[in-house]
């Protein structure tokens, strides 16, 4: 068993900026702190969104400016001009997206890009291989890795927990413990949710992964990385007659935006076709914002007017308000200007809300605004458009309820927006492949072996969310067990309130608010004694 004082799960942004900010806090000792970072994955200090797992076309959602605080812009725009000339030679970046964007790149205009995402991976890694340098230098720390899939965290009478997990290997898979004085999970958002299939199940396939049974059908576009997933298709549109060559990715968020960009070069090579199936068609807000674009703030503004006055709004008042105001600008063609002028208004109006009101907006309403206040851009826009002028990627309209493949063939039933019709309808076309791209589980329906432990065992509660897991004001779902990243979601303690801590910047700042208590808590720990003798674990 690997014995460790804080053992971080999952390395993605939340894990390492836990790890930065645990790091800095650390003072000089004889006895070093061990930190052990564990991931399912060998790459370290990225996660699925800035490593390998996205594509090398897969760029930010937003300009860098509006990606990461000024003093981690600065720092981050620092590093890229020090490695200017290795970014405009490599081969792990999109060739076209260097070209466009040369002239930037060699005279250091970042702010205005919408970066690939692998730089900012690359820069956490150097990052967090520079401060544990630093710490094993000021004798502070040590930082081990483990690449390995934990399963489960058994709390021990002392405090501590055991990790319980499996490593693959060449010789197969093996079960591996660690024992933890203290315990981070960090581990980003729960899997994606299923579609209900009902397909022909796949020959063996070296393009098709073990978990996706199903021919033609892609659950996870980064299992195990999006550039696999798109070989794994155009092997399968192959053996498809040429005419019977179309893709529907289910979804309209930033995954199914991803798919499309990275899946270019797929198209063109097999003569594919690619349809987009959303509630709205062509989500509203894959558009670039227009110069004269102007904010419509009706709803929101009298909500502002009233709180000037000294009414307190409520979080249903402030959803309803976004909703109003989202809806008229989609008619008008303004939401883009509309949704930052709406974000610019967040944390006023919630600044003067009550606790129950708080309570409400972590729970309930804040998920609800966030969906109507989503964000796409730049270079990605930019193709889209051309290949929609092009007629290779179209959209539908309505929600998926169902797919049934017949002789390699999917046929899907939809639901529509109308609200007077029932039942459901068939998508006009068969599809040869069907990637979902739709939002997460429910951390209470989630697949995760993890996860699903945690709640079985009673070690964690769901939050008031139902998308993460409940915790005290310290982070703590447990004794000894923090929690940052995605599954903070819900959190409502000392006027902080969490509904989507998927943004680097909210990650930042709340790593920095744990990171000092993790610190005490594990210190005062080790003051008290070592790592039990015989641990407690689970059949």
């Amino acid at each position: 068993m690997i014995t460790t004082d804080i053992a971080i799960i999952g390395s993605g942004a939340s894990g390492t900026h836990c790890l930065l900010q645990i790091l800095d806090h650390l003072e000089s000792s004889s006895d070093p702190i061990r930190i052990t970072v564990i991931d399912r994955d060998s790459q370290f200090h990225s996660g699925i969104p800035y490593g390998h797992r996205s594509g090398p076309s897969s760029l930010l959602i937003t300009k860098l400016s509006d990606f990461l605080s000024h003093s981690e812009l600065i720092s981050f725009k620092d590093w890229l001009d020090e490695h200017r000339d290795a970014i405009l030679a490599t081969s792990k970046l999109d060739r076209d997206w260097l070209d466009r964007h040369g002239d930037d790149i060699r005279h250091g205009r970042w702010e205005d890009l919408y970066l690939p995402r692998r730089l900012y991976g690359r820069y956490l890694r150097s990052q967090a291989e520079s401060a544990i340098r630093r710490a094993a230098e000021r004798h502070a720390a040590s930082v081990d890795y483990l690449t390995a899939e934990i399963s489960d965290v058994i709390p021990q009478e002392d405090g501590s927990a055991v990790l319980r997990g499996d490593v693959l290997s060449t010789d197969g898979v093996s079960t591996i413990e660690v024992c933890a004085l203290r315990t981070v999970l960090s581990v980003g958002s729960p899997p994606v949710r299923a579609l209900s299939i009902s397909a022909e199940t796949c020959e063996s396939s070296s393009a098709q992964p073990a978990h996706q049974q199903v021919c033609g059908y892609v659950d996870d576009i980064h299992a195990p990385t999006i550039e696999y997933v798109i070989a794994g298709i155009g092997e399968h549109l192959e053996s498809v007659p040429s005419q019977q060559r179309r893709i529907l990715v289910v979804g309209g968020n930033a995954d199914a935006l991803e798919f499309v960009l990275a899946s270019s070069t797929l198209r063109q090579s097999t003569g594919a076709s690619l349809s987009v199936l959303s509630p709205r068609g062509r989500p509203y807000y894959w558009r670039h914002e227009r110069p004269d674009e102007r904010p419509e703030l009706g709803a929101v503004q009298a909500l502002l007017g009233g709180i000037d006055e000294g009414v307190k709004p409520t979080a249903r008042e402030f959803s309803l308000a976004v909703e109003a105001d989202i809806t008229n600008s989609i008619a008008h063609g303004t939401d883009k200007a509309t949704v930052s002028a709406i974000m610019d208004s967040v944390g006023q109006v919630i600044g003067h809300m009550d606790e129950t009101e708080l309570a409400e907006m972590a729970g309930t309403y804040g998920l609800r605004i966030s969906n109507l206040l989503r964000q796409a851009g730049g270079d990605a826009i930019d193709l889209l458009d051309a290949a929609s002028g092009e007629a290779t990627v179209t959209f539908e309209s309505g929600r998926f309820v169902s797919a049934v493949q017949r002789d390699g063939l999917f046929t899907v039933s939809v639901r529509n927006q109308d609200a007077e019709r029932t039942g459901s309808d068939l998508l006009p076309q068969e599809y040869a492949v069907i990637v979902n791209a739709t939002g997460f589980e429910a951390v209470s329906e989630s697949r995760s072996p993890l996860l699903q432990n945690l709640l079985r065992s009673g070690v964690a509660t769901t939050s008031c969310s139902g998308a993460g897991l409940a915790t005290d004001c310290s982070f703590r779902t447990a004794p000894g067990i923090y929690v940052l990243g995605p599954l903070l979601s819900g959190f409502n303690h000392d006027g902080t309130v969490v509904w989507h801590a998927e943004s680097v910047n909210r990650i930042i700042h709340l790593a920095a608010r744990l990171a000092p208590l993790l610190v005490e808590d594990t210190v005062q720990r080790r003051s008290v004694g070592s790592t039990p003798a015989h641990a407690i674990t689970r059949a």
